[in-house]
């Protein structure tokens, strides 16, 4: 009897040692890129969380200072919430519907934590990529002298003088990306003067900016991959209430007996 009560005192916590060990775990697998989804024994929706949350939060140092410190005060943040929320198996000054209360209010303040930084890493995602874009189009801004117009008008008609020549399309990537006046002679006037389609034309867009604008470009890649993980971390702040706390053995709260109220004279 005492056992099977120790038992449902226990239930709904225990996998937390388990999410903490994966925590420390996750690190190590952020340079594979491995998929992984945390087991519980105990709940299986308990162990739905996602571990690509983990490992970004992981591994902020890779990013701008800006999101890598928002990135690196949330990780802290939930491995704090976690250790708390595992700790509360042994707090032996709550019952356990008391325990389940607390598991839920640090829920809440872990979700907050969760949503501010996601507003933060989206705005700043956004900004980023702003800048960035108007460096890129900095970068590949044609000659506006006469004489450069008419190189670029011979190039394109030197480009379209090469459609339907397969060999040629490995060779015009070559030459958008090492040569300024290739690329933006193809790049500021629509795809059919060069002979090639709009997809094409966004193609080789992308590799003139890496090659000709490479700051620029990675700095759109970084805020793109920042962008990204809005999904995962909505992912996780979706899974913390329900890993955090159990309604149902909360529900007991309802039963608390208020002894500090004053005691009724029967007026």
């Amino acid at each position: 009897m005492k056992a099977q009560s120790t038992l449902s005192r226990l239930k709904g916590f225990r996998y937390h040692r388990e999410f903490i060990a994966h925590w420390v775990r996750a690190s190590h697998r952020f340079a594979m890129r491995t998929r992984h989804v945390a087991q519980s024994g105990i709940h299986a929706k308990v162990g739905t969380i996602r571990t690509n949350f983990l490992w970004s939060c992981r591994d902020w140092s890779k990013y701008d200072a800006t999101p890598a410190t928002k990135l690196a005060k949330l990780h802290h943040s939930v491995a704090d919430a976690v250790k708390r929320v595992n700790g509360l198996e042994w707090d032996k000054t709550r019952t356990p519907p008391q325990q389940h209360q607390a598991g839920r209010k640090i829920a809440e303040a872990t979700v907050a934590e969760i949503e501010k930084t996601r507003a933060e890493l989206k705005t700043w995602a956004a900004n980023e990529t702003d800048a960035a874009m108007s460096a890129i189009e900095a970068a590949l801004s044609p000659d506006i002298g006469t004489a450069a117009q008419v190189v670029r008008s011979e190039i394109r008609a030197f480009v379209l003088s090469k459609k339907g020549d397969p060999d040629f399309i490995g060779e015009l990537r070559n030459l958008v990306e090492t040569g300024i006046r290739f690329a933006t002679a193809i790049l500021e006037a629509p795809a059919a003067l060069s002979g090639i389609s709009p997809e094409r034309l966004g193609t080789l867009r992308i590799h003139a900016a890496a090659a000709l604008a490479p700051e620029a470009a990675e700095r759109v890649r970084v805020a793109s991959e920042i962008a990204g993980l809005d999904a995962k971390l909505a992912s996780v702040a979706a899974e913390i209430p329900r890993t955090f706390f159990n309604p149902g053995i909360e529900k007991g709260m309802a039963t608390r007996v208020d002894v500090n109220a004053p005691l009724s004279t029967g007026e």
